[in-house]
C-alpha cells in the first residue's frame, strides 16, 4: 500500500509540475502575443515548431548527413581572405609613401572596388550542375539575351523571356527542390481556369525562383526576396540580381514584370522601401517590361505610392541559390526560417519571427564580382609593386590583367608583380566566373618620375 500511494503522489507531483510549466508558458504565449499583436494560439504554435527546429539545428551541428557542394569564390585555398596580412589598398600605399616624403610617383586616377561583406551566409550555385547548363542550351537562352545592347538590357530581355512562359493563372506542381528545366520542359496549362489550390506554385513564388534559376544558368546571380505590408502574413515575392553595370543589386518583378527607377538607376527592394520617409511626391518610377503570355492585366497602371508602401516589411526570403544542386530535408537549417534574413525597421511595429535579423545594411546588400588591389608592404624593390587581388566572385576562373596597352594576361593567381617605368603607368583587373562573366573592374593610372 506505502508503495502504491508513493507512486499515486508521484504522478499528483508530476501532474502538478506539468500544469504549472503550461500555465506559464500560458502566461508567456499571451504577452508576447500582446506585444506583437498575433493571437497567443499563433504563438504557442510559432514556439513549439521552433523549439523542434532547435533540436534538428543541433543535432545538424554535430552531425549534417547532407555534403553540400560549395561554389568557388575567389583562387585557390585561399578563396577571398588571401592578401589581407602585411598589405595596404593601393591608394592607401601611395598616400603612406607620400606622407613619408618618397616622392616620384602622382596619382591620376584610381578605381579601386570595395568588397562588402555580410556576417550571414549564403550558399551560392555551383557552376559544375548539368541541369543548369542544359536550361540555358535547351531554350537557347544566350540567343533569348543577344539583342541586348548592354548587362541590364540582357536582365530584362531574361526577365520577359520568363514572364512570357506562363499565364499567372497556369499553376504548376510543386516539386520537392525547384527545377527550372523540370517546369519549363513539363509545361501545365490551367485552360479551365481552375482556382489555385494547395500543391501548386502561386504565381508570385514561380515567377522570382523560375528566373532566378535561368539568370544562373547564364551566370548571373540572383536571391528570392520578399515584401509585405504588414508584419504577418502573406507576402509578395520577387527576385534581387546583382547588376556588375551598376555595382549593386536590383530588385526585378517578375510577376509584374518590372522593376524600379529613380533618376535613371535601377533599385532595390531596401531602397523603395526608405521612400516611405521621404516628403511629397516619390521620384521612384515604375519601369514595366513586355511579355507576352496573354495575361491582360498588365495593361493596368500601377500606383508607386501603394507600392512604396507594399515595400514596408522586407526579407531575403532564402539565403542560398543552390536549390538544383543541394537538396536538404524539411526541418534542415537550411530549409527553415533560419534560412531567411529579415529586415529589422524601428520605425514599424516589431513582427514575430524567428528569422535572422539585422539592421546592418552590409549584411543586406553585401557586393559581388569585385576586384579589390592591395600591395604587399614588405615589398623589396620600389620599381615593382608587388600585388594581391582580393575578389568575392561565385564560380571565380580566373582574373583578366591589363597593363598599359599591351594584350590581357590571364591569371588564377591573386598575386601579381607590377613592374613600373618611367612615365605613365596603367593597370586594369577584373574577375571573369566559369560562365564568362566579367566582374567589376578596378583601375590605376600613376605618372612615375624619371627619378623614381
Amino acid at each position: 500500500m506505502e508503495r502504491k500511494g508513493n507512486w499515486i503522489w508521484g504522478l499528483k507531483r508530476l501532474f502538478i509540475v506539468a500544469a504549472l510549466c503550461f500555465s506559464i508558458f500560458c502566461v508567456f504565449c499571451s504577452g508576447i502575443a500582446s506585444k506583437y499583436d498575433v493571437s497567443a494560439y499563433y504563438v504557442a504554435k510559432a514556439m513549439m515548431r521552433q523549439g523542434t527546429l532547435s533540436l534538428i539545428r543541433y543535432f545538424t551541428l554535430a552531425y549534417d548527413p547532407v555534403s553540400a557542394k560549395v561554389a568557388t569564390a575567389g583562387p585557390g585555398d585561399e578563396a577571398v581572405d588571401v592578401g589581407n596580412k602585411d598589405c595596404l589598398r593601393i591608394e592607401d600605399y601611395f598616400e603612406a609613401l607620400r606622407l613619408h616624403g618618397q616622392c616620384g610617383i602622382r596619382i591620376i586616377k584610381i578605381d579601386n572596388e570595395k568588397i562588402i561583406k555580410s556576417s550571414f551566409t549564403f550558399s551560392y550555385q555551383p557552376y559544375d550542375e548539368p541541369i543548369l547548363h542544359e536550361v540555358r542550351t535547351k531554350f537557347m537562352l544566350n540567343e533569348v539575351v543577344a539583342p541586348a545592347g548592354n548587362e541590364f538590357e540582357k536582365l530584362i530581355l531574361l526577365r520577359n523571356w520568363t514572364r512570357s512562359q506562363f499565364k499567372r493563372s497556369d499553376y504548376q506542381p510543386v516539386t520537392q527542390d525547384f527545377n527550372a528545366l523540370e517546369i519549363l520542359t513539363n509545361k501545365v496549362r490551367n485552360l479551365e481556369g481552375k482556382a489555385w489550390e494547395p500543391g501548386y506554385y502561386n504565381p508570385c513564388s514561380l515567377f522570382p525562383r523560375l528566373y532566378a534559376q535561368l539568370l544562373l544558368s547564364i551566370g548571373h546571380q540572383a536571391r528570392i526576396v520578399q515584401i509585405s505590408h504588414g508584419p504577418h502574413g502573406a507576402g509578395h515575392g520577387m527576385t534581387e540580381v546583382w547588376s556588375n553595370q551598376f555595382g549593386k543589386w536590383v530588385t526585378m518583378d517578375v510577376d509584374l514584370n518590372l522593376h524600379y527607377e529613380a533618376d535613371g538607376i535601377p533599385l532595390n527592394m531596401l531602397e523603395v522601401h526608405n521612400k516611405r520617409y521621404t516628403k511629397g511626391p516619390s521620384s521612384v518610377k515604375v519601369i514595366r517590361g513586355v511579355q507576352e503570355s496573354g495575361d491582360f492585366e498588365y495593361e493596368k497602371q500601377i500606383d508607386i505610392e501603394e507600392m512604396i508602401q507594399y515595400h514596408s516589411y522586407i526579407k531575403i526570403a532564402d539565403m542560398r541559390n543552390d536549390w538544383i544542386t543541394n537538396h536538404y530535408f524539411r526541418g534542415h537549417p537550411k530549409r527553415t526560417d533560419r534560412s531567411s534574413l529579415f529586415w529589422v525597421d524601428k520605425n514599424l511595429q516589431p513582427s514575430f519571427n524567428f528569422m535572422q535579423k539585422t539592421d546592418n545594411i552590409d549584411d543586406f546588400y553585401w557586393t559581388l564580382n569585385q576586384t579589390e588591389i592591395l600591395v604587399k608592404t614588405s615589398g623589396k624593390s620600389k620599381n615593382v609593386l608587388e600585388l594581391v587581388f582580393k575578389t568575392f566572385t561565385p564560380n571565380f576562373k580566373h582574373f583578366e590583367i591589363t597593363v598599359d596597352d599591351s594584350d590581357n594576361v590571364i591569371s588564377t593567381s591573386p598575386l601579381y608583380k607590377w613592374e613600373l617605368h618611367s612615365g605613365r603607368n596603367k593597370l586594369y583587373v577584373r574577375s571573369v566566373n566559369k560562365f564568362g562573366v566579367s566582374g567589376i573592374p578596378s583601375f590605376v593610372e600613376i605618372m612615375v618620375d624619371q627619378e623614381a
